[in-house]
């Protein structure tokens, strides 16, 4: 796992990854017994909201954004790349910012997005934990989108939604890694796989789509949670592969996502 090194070992664990009201309450305990958590300074690129969840299953609900610093993949096509380290923008500048500051810039019981950057890059850090484990205490409703090379095993309990986002071709920032998906069918947690297709002629868009779905099977995901979409942040560049999008998906009995977000505000930061 690429992140901070951090001594995390006494951190409660869930064996079957159900959460309940005990494992709750050990997370809450071990936040009493580890103040410092609470303190811990994230990367944090940007809080925003309330704004509209774009894409995927919950798409059109009023959410709020929480996009932390730093990734693991170095893909050229990145539409946020002052909060990955890299494309020129080095993580320093990304402010650190203490756990219950970034807790006090959300509304009680709100639906909140963790993004990135990959925000499980911190998975390991007593601060990302300390952060979920706020956010549940404040009725937050907490999803998670990541490129999927980074599964968050003894975490996921802490998620009430997982996207799954892959990147396929992009290489790693550390070229000594390979960028292979998760398995990701090892919990409760609800989660889907969703995948931008971005081909040059309608005519690919089947194969594209096809490859999708079939990439998600063998990672563990059901056929009823995966789902395809534009590329584009224009709505005319949306439109242009949209019909070929939604047949090829109709066609494979998966679910086919707009960008909403795109469709509202275009590519402005902060929505």
């Amino acid at each position: 796992m690429v992140g901070d090194s951090e001594d995390v070992s006494d951190v409660p664990t869930e064996g079957n990854a159900v959460m309940d009201y005990d494992y709750m309450t050990a997370m809450l305990d071990w936040l009493d017994q580890h103040p410092e958590a609470n303190v811990e300074r994230l990367p944090v690129s940007e809080v925003f909201g309330p704004t509209i969840q774009g894409e995927g299953p919950h798409a059109g609900r009023t959410c709020h954004f929480i996009r932390l610093g730093g990734c693991n993949l170095s893909c050229s096509w990145c539409d946020t790349p002052y909060s990955t380290g890299q494309h020129g923008i080095p993580l320093s500048t990304v402010p650190r910012v203490m756990v219950d500051d970034v807790v006090a810039q959300i509304p009680h019981g709100a639906m909140v997005v963790l993004t990135g950057g990959e925000p499980l890059m911190h998975a390991r850090r007593a601060g990302f934990r300390a952060l979920l484990v706020r956010l549940k205490n404040h009725g937050c409703e907490v999803h998670v989108e990541t490129n999927g090379t980074i599964v968050p095993h003894e975490l996921a309990p802490l998620f009430d939604h997982i996207t799954v986002s892959p990147k396929l071709g992009a290489p790693m920032r550390n070229q000594h890694h390979n960028p292979t998906l998760g398995q990701w069918d090892t919990w409760e947690t609800p989660f889907c796989f969703k995948w931008v297709i971005d081909v040059g002629r309608d005519e690919d868009v089947p194969e594209a789509v096809t490859r999708a779905v079939d990439l998600s099977l063998e990672h563990g995901c059901d056929r009823g949670d995966v789902w395809v979409m534009p590329e584009g942040a224009t709505p005319e560049l949306l439109a242009r592969r949209f019909t070929a999008i939604c047949d090829a998906a109709a066609e494979q009995g998966i679910n086919v996502s707009h960008r909403l977000h795109a469709l509202a505000w275009g590519d402005s930061k902060g929505h």
